[in-house]
């Protein structure tokens, strides 16, 4: 009896340890106001939009520890900070602070520009002309007047001559949902791509007259419901005079062979984006879907009536502390059926290549593309600190070093009205390859890939954007 006496406190001081520990881990975190530091540009509100938190509200603990991993990701992907540091600290009134430390980024980048007039870089390495490359500035204020606006001027000359400006004002409302945009760009080219033979470019040139001449403006809406959905809607004028000798050489390079072609363009995509780094994502996913459409039967244009559907699929998976799988699709259709070479954009540009193919351009009114990337972390998350360097916003450099291992596929479907020497299209095409990925501060990517495509070539490549 004496035995079960004494076991009597033990189960009373064990219970009531269980229902304190169950308090503990539901605890109620309750954030009295919100507090931003080493915001010198950046206006409060700013930082604000991107926090998933709210001041006079409470969360749980593990609430709270999702939604200030998400809410340091905003800030990040918002391209101002180097870092965003978010923690809780108690208050006198049993709630807590939410304390956002920020270290920004330099803003103004008044930096000489070297343009390349090719589609990558692998295309230019492979001649090495450098009467191709144009020279000029490039101006940019990415956090104009502190609040997020991006104001850009670009003075190019050389090879080719580009004059433009963009301004963006995120957001004018009052819910910090709505952005207006305006742009335009003026450009001359002594040389074009006229024509894919061999599924290569083919080029004219004349040294002594502008080929084409284009002017392009337009105004755009920028509506961002939430912190991972953005839609956009653009209205431009487009303007293209194009020099008779191209014309000639070129039958197809115009809409009805006309020297002097103005056209509307209206531009929508919907974007939904969840990744933890936009730059150089490793978890998450984002997808997207793009229309465009040229000539709205405004301007005397002969009837054009064009249009493009594209959406983009990326995954991205982090198997353990080192290794990464990312997989990522994209496809295309068109009316291309009337579509004038000045404004086609097939498999072969921007994103949009099968890996091994970076020498190809692909023509077709519908393709579809598959990529696959396994990744393995030599260095992760490195810090490299020059204390000569006073500024915080150049002395602290993050990197990181990957290695992966991809396999791409892709078709591009044959189109009978066009030229029968190229021998891609309608043809299945695939590849595997090793790469190697450098990442560092200011959103800066380096890979260097080799490859070999389903034609049993093999090639070094070299890019400066994620793999997928």
């Amino acid at each position: 009896m004496i035995m079960y006496q004494r076991l009597i406190p033990l189960f009373i001081s064990l219970f009531a340890f269980i229902g304190l520990f169950g308090q503990i881990s539901d605890t109620s975190l309750y954030i009295s106001h919100i507090k931003v530091e080493g915001n010198k540009k950046t206006k409060e509100f700013i930082v604000l939009r991107e926090l998933m938190v709210e001041p006079g509200k409470s969360y749980s603990t593990d609430e709270m520890h999702g939604l200030l991993i998400l809410s340091r990701q905003n800030l990040i992907n918002t391209s101002l900070f180097h870092t965003a540091d978010l923690n809780l600290v108690p208050t006198q009134d049993s709630g807590f602070q939410l304390l956002v430390k920020l270290v920004e980024r330099w803003y103004l980048w008044p930096v000489p520009q070297i343009d390349i007039d090719e589609r990558n870089f692998n295309v230019w390495w492979e001649h090495k002309r450098l009467d191709r490359l144009s020279a000029g500035i490039d101006l940019t204020q990415t956090n104009f007047r502190g609040r997020q606006e991006q104001l850009s001027l670009i003075i190019m000359t050389g090879y080719n001559q580009q004059y433009g400006i963009n301004y963006l004002i995120p957001y004018f409302n009052k819910s910090k949902s709505l952005g207006l945009g305006f742009n335009a760009l003026w450009s001359g080219r002594h040389e074009v791509i006229a024509m894919t033979f061999d599924d290569k470019q083919v080029f004219y040139k004349d040294v002594n007259h502008y080929v084409r001449k284009e002017f392009k403006t337009g105004f755009y809406l920028q509506y961002r419901r939430n912190y991972f959905t953005t839609h956009h809607l653009e209205l431009s004028l487009q303007n293209d005079q194009l020099s008779q000798g191209l014309l000639d050489s070129a039958e197809n390079y115009s809409f009805k062979k006309k020297s002097n072609l103005s056209f509307f363009n209206i531009y929508y995509k919907l974007k939904i984006d969840r990744r933890d780094f936009k730059i150089y994502p490793l978890k998450g996913y984002y997808a997207d879907i793009e229309v465009y459409k040229h000539g709205l039967g405004i301007m005397p244009n002969g009837g054009m009536n064009l249009w493009d559907l594209k959406t983009t699929l990326r995954k991205y998976w982090q198997l353990n502390d080192r290794f990464f799988f990312a997989a990522g699709g994209i496809g295309k259709i068109s009316n291309y059926g009337a579509t004038p070479y000045l404004l086609q954009k097939s498999l072969g540009y921007g994103r949009d290549f099968v890996r091994g193919y970076e020498y190809y351009v692909i023509d077709g009114r519908y393709y579809g593309v598959a990529k696959t990337n396994i990744k393995y972390a030599i260095f992760k998350d490195k810090v490299l600190k020059i204390n000569k360097i006073k500024t915080e916003k150049f002395n602290t450099i993050p990197w990181a070093v990957y290695v992966n291992l991809f396999a791409d596929a892709g078709s591009v479907s044959s189109d009978n009205d066009k030229n029968a020497t190229n021998q891609l299209p309608g043809t299945f095409l695939g590849s595997v390859g090793l790469g190697l990925d450098f990442t560092t501060y200011y959103d800066r990517v380096a890979r260097i890939e080799i490859a070999r495509n389903k034609s049993g070539e093999t090639g070094f490549f070299l890019h400066f954007i994620a793999p997928i």
